[in-house]
């Protein structure tokens, strides 16, 4: 995935997160389960996290991965 592309997908996780969060926490209060609030706040940066961390999948990588797979079959 492009440089920029990733940049605009992490600043929307953030924001999105931080969204959730202060709609969990202002308006539905103790409606629901308290915890569920801070799982909105940590997924975000948690899912940020995996997008610069971990690398894209190539094309080749996943056809040679497909041979060896029926290869065993």
């Amino acid at each position: 995935m492009p440089v920029p592309i990733k940049i605009m997908v992490s600043i929307a996780a953030f924001v999105l997160a931080m969204i959730l969060f202060y709609v969990d926490h202002r308006y539905l209060g103790d409606t629901i389960n308290p915890a569920t609030k801070w799982v909105a706040l940590l997924l975000g940066p948690l899912m940020v996290g995996a997008i610069w961390v971990f690398p894209e999948a190539k094309k080749g990588d996943v056809q040679g991965i497909r041979k060896e797979n029926a290869a065993r079959k």
